[in-house]
């Protein structure tokens, strides 16, 4: 027998005699260890010894429900005991032990037999505050490894961790040493409860070992503050004193005299220049500072802290004869100077890095000097040395693997830059569309340069949707991150965080929702969710309500991440429907594979080596013509794709079904079309998966499929799915559409909720919001970035939106952000010069009109204009009488017949007007009444109409001041 089972013998023959005692019924008992590895060698003894079987259970990172877990690993067997591990790598384990405490029942009810938890002391706390009625059902059994064992393994952490990066040419990076840092018998979560632990058993170390635990401990934090006071710890005593050997003290105090405690011993050869640890120490201190400015998102960054440990760290090394150790450190110093804009140092350190990374073969290090190079050329104005520099950096990046490529997309920055002063913007265009694929890595602020010069070299070219959606997508990038406060006209995105060591880029709800009044509406949905009375939800609205923001940027990332009872929970979000059946299909199939590779996944850790590799969105590829944009309206939903209805051929209806077809589904001795899409339905089921499908902008399935027998496959399919116990149906349609669902009452399937499909257990509905609400929002979206508004131009602000209804449209508010940021408005004072509320928004028609180039300028106001009546109001109109109209102003459209289409399109996609797709043909109109008002009110534009050739000047300029 162990030492480690030895110790914990007696504890060890408690639990089993408990298992055997409580055979064939329910017995909860908890197993606390703080460590790993002493929890698998005592698991391991138990089912040696005991004379039952006991099935082990590991539960994976992203299980979200124990009872679901373990009853589907089980499936029809009942073992003698059953033991579950695993919870200490949950990615959320808050959320399994609430769901624990829910259907505590269910786990007596179906598991009849002991059923025994293994848990440390730090998650046993979270049961506790979480679960308390599910935890005290339970005995508790302690476990713990004894002192000597403890030792040994952090003697062994700080031997291993200074040899493997301080030893002459060895390959070790210094970034990222937690990586590498080998504890024995503890893991990197481990090592904190095992210096505790020593500490309360009294035990003495030596000051030498004392400082090289707080390296590692500084290694061990992370990028919290408590790492910079770790380093500073060992920095002082490395700097101060003469190494002497690490280890226990050689007089130990009268406390440890008894404990019998074994001297640390070091190995021949494994005793490190202490000058060395000194630099070791200052390079890290020195990347504590540049990611803690680099965190910092307000006030001036100060470069200089890390500027000076990293100098001091390199002068050290080279003292040493270390060029090695130069070489592995240099880049970071490159870093620093590079955001300090200290150009002629970065050169000289950058050429010093060049020659050093070219000695050791380097090669990932060595492309990075070559792009910091490129950067300093363009800051100096040598455009050819920059381009060829940077392209130096590509031809090496092209050979390393993808992870290594982190700073790719600003190298191409740097060569798209180069190419346009040269004069080459088709190339230029080229690398910045390259740049723009590989994704913004969770670190958007590169990402957002390389949008932005993308979207002006899109602009030159005269390519004004290609720049137009690359505006949109810059502004989104922003909202996601909460750089930009409000997205404008954009329809909201789930909430993301720069990527650091501590966090995967995640998906959130994003804080728009959180903030509002909407956060009740996501709870009550996801409730209703949960409930087996509601198979059906209808979520309705007014246009620019914000159905679709709440849907993408709520319920999506609520459900995926989120438990719902004992299910997990699988949302399928559907907004095409020319072809339903093929996008539904393709969605699950994805989807379904997609969760199933989730457990292979390890979140990356960047600390050390800039940005990380972990892919978020991908952007859209433009070809002559950008695809419809997916960018909708802030937290308002008004933004209507191309009308589906054109050039599309839904799928034929069956003969036999007539538009007044009857209560009773006649049955088709063909198999439908959906019919894989309702097994795969079943099978997720059989995985205890809740399957959640949202069909979003359902309007638009109306104009897809104009008639009733056209409809009637998917009023069959949507039956049969509501028939399925796990599944959930979502559709979000605007509510004057309502009517059109009531065509399917009287399917057969639809007595789940009783033939009442706009009954009150059904329909949701969606108001504008409150002036309560735009506070709340207001407020928290300014903090979250950076952009702080004085308290009495937000009570302003609010009482404008407000008007004489009370409520404020989500879309409006908006765009009236959106516009205040743009401008930078921060005071009442500020406010009021510009005008009021409406002013802002001619700005941001301007601004849109702007964007429709200086060649469509004309065609842009005179659109807007036909877009209202001498009464003020907002007519409908096709794009053929707004063709007319246009004729009949001596408009001449025959030189470039798809002006009016682009026009159209940005005007859609801006926010400033609605299409709606209606047959025969769709319509537009203004987004908002005071639009129309004051565009009318305009002198200028009266000016114009009459005079549309004689004056050039634009009837929104004199509104700017």
């Amino acid at each position: 027998m162990n030492d480690f089972t030895l110790a914990n013998q007696e504890s060890l023959d408690e639990l089993a005699w408990a298992m055997e005692a409580c055979q064939g019924q329910f017995c909860l008992m908890l197993a606390r260890c703080n460590y790993g590895y002493l929890q698998q060698r005592l698991i391991q003894q138990l089912q040696d010894e005991c004379t039952f079987d006991i099935r082990l259970i590991h539960l994976k990172p992203d299980d979200k429900t124990l009872f679901s877990t373990v009853r589907s690993q089980l499936g029809q067997e009942i073992p003698s005991a059953l033991m579950v591990s695993g919870f200490a790598a949950l990615d959320n384990v808050d959320d399994m032990f609430a769901a624990m405490n829910q259907v505590r029942e269910e786990f007596r009810k179906n598991f009849p037999f002991p059923f025994i938890l293994w848990m440390n002391d730090r998650v046993y706390i979270r049961l506790l505050r979480i679960a308390p009625d599910f935890e005290s059902w339970a005995t508790t059994t302690a476990f713990a490894i004894p002192t000597d064992e403890l030792v040994n393994s952090l003697q062994q952490a700080v031997t291993s961790l200074f040899t493997k990066a301080l030893a002459v040419n060895s390959p070790q990076s210094l970034y990222k040493l937690a990586n590498i840092l080998d504890l024995g018998c503890l893991t990197r979560s481990e090592f904190e409860v095992a210096l505790k632990e020593l500490s309360q058993r009294e035990l003495d170390l030596t000051p030498q070992f004392a400082a090289d635990l707080a390296f590692l401990r500084g290694i061990n934090a992370g990028d919290s503050p408590e790492a910079l006071d770790y380093f500073q710890k060992s920095l002082e005593f490395w700097q101060q004193q003469t190494y002497v050997g690490a280890g226990f003290t050689d007089n130990p105090s009268p406390q440890t005299d008894n404990l019998n405690q074994p001297t640390l011993i070091e190995e021949p050869g494994e005793t490190i220049n202490p000058q060395l640890k000194v630099g070791l120490v200052l390079f890290h201190i020195g990347l504590y500072h540049y990611y803690a400015v680099d965190r910092t998102k307000h006030g001036e960054p100060n470069w200089q802290p890390a500027k000076i440990a990293l100098q001091q760290c390199l002068e050290i090394f080279e003292q040493e004869n270390r060029p090695d150790l130069v070489a592995k450190s240099i880049t970071q110093l490159e870093r620093v100077l590079q955001r300090m804009q200290s150009w002629d140092e970065l050169e000289q350190v950058a050429q010093k890095g060049l020659s050093l990374h070219q000695q050791y073969g380097i090669t990932s290090k060595l492309a990075q000097d070559y792009s910091f190079l490129a950067e300093v050329a363009l800051q100096k104005q040598r455009w050819e040395e920059s381009r060829q520099v940077a392209q130096q950096a590509e031809d090496i990046l092209a050979q390393l693997p993808e992870q290594k490529r982190w700073f790719q997309g600003l190298n191409l920055l740097f060569l798209a830059q180069a190419e346009r002063q040269l004069g080459n913007k088709h190339d230029a265009i080229a690398h910045l569309v390259q740049a723009r694929e590989l994704g913004d890595k969770g670190h958007p602020l590169v990402y957002i340069r390389i949008l932005a010069e993308l979207r002006d070299l899109y602009f030159e070219k005269k390519h004004y949707l290609e720049a137009f959606a690359t505006k949109q997508l810059r502004l989104s990038i922003e909202q996601q991150y909460s750089i930009r406060a409000f997205v404008g006209a954009g329809r909201l995105q789930p909430h993301r965080q720069e990527a650091s060591a501590k966090t995967d880029n995640q998906e959130t709800v994003a804080p728009e929702i959180i903030a509002s009044g909407r956060q009740r509406d996501l709870e009550r949905l996801l409730e209703r969710i949960g409930r087996n009375d509601c198979k059906l939800i209808v979520i309705h609205g007014l246009s620019g309500v914000g159905k679709s923001s709440l849907v993408n940027a709520g319920l999506m990332p609520a459900l995926k991440h989120r438990f719902i009872g004992i299910q997990n929970n699988l949302p399928i979000l559907i907004r095409v429907y020319t072809n339903w059946v093929e996008e539904l299909s393709r969605q699950l199939t994805t989807n379904f594979v997609r969760d199933e590779l989730e457990e292979e996944k390890t979140p990356n850790n960047p600390v050390g080596a800039g940005l990380d590799d972990s892919v978020s969105i991908k952007p859209p590829t433009f070809q002559q013509n950008p695809p419809d944009s997916s960018v909708g309206a802030g937290l308002g939903d008004n933004l209507s794709r191309k009308p589906q209805t054109s050039q599309q051929n839904p799928p034929s209806p069956s003969q036999d079904v007539d538009n007044n077809f009857s209560r009773k589904t006649p049955t088709s001795p063909q198999t439908p079309p959906y019919a894989k899409i309702l097994e795969q339905l079943r099978q997720n089921e059989q995985h205890n998966i809740r399957t959640v499908l949202i069909f979003d902008q359902f309007e638009e399935f109306f104009f897809v499929y104009p008639n009733l027998a056209q409809r009637r496959p998917f009023w069959d399919f949507l039956g049969d799915c509501l028939n399925i116990l796990s599944v959930k149906v979502i559709l979000s349609l605007r509510e004057d559409y309502l009517h059109y669902l009531l065509e399917c009452n009287r399917l057969d399937s639809m007595s789940v909720i009783g033939h009442d499909i706009l009954g009150k257990n059904v329909l949701y509905g969606l108001g504008n919001f409150s002036p309560a609400d735009a506070r709340s929002i207001i407020e928290d979206l300014t903090t979250r970035s950076r952009f702080y508004l004085e308290p009495a131009l937000i009570d302003q602000l609010v009482k404008d939106l407000a008007g004489q209804t009370g409520e404020i449209l989500p879309i409006e508010l908006q765009i009236v952000g959106a516009q205040l940021q743009a401008e930078n408005i921060k005071t009442l004072a500020d406010y009021r010069e510009v005008g009021t509320k409406d002013e802002l928004v001619k700005h941001y028609v301007e601004a849109v009109i702007e964007d429709c180039g200086v060649e469509n300028r004309q065609a842009a106001e005179l659109l807007l204009y036909l877009l209202t009546d001498e009464k003020g109001t907002r007519p409908l109109k096709t794009r053929a009488e707004l063709e007319r109209d246009l004729k009949e102003f001596v408009y001449d459209l025959t030189t470039d017949a798809s002006k009016l289409d682009l026009v159209l399109r940005l005007f859609v996609e801006s926010g400033l007007v609605f299409m709606l797709p209606e047959l025969p043909a769709a319509r537009y109109q203004l987004v908002h009444d005071y639009l129309a008002a004051f565009i009318r009110q305009q002198q200028q534009l009266g000016l114009l109409v009459e005079q549309k050739r004689q004056s050039h000047q634009s009837p929104w300029v004199s509104t700017q001041g």
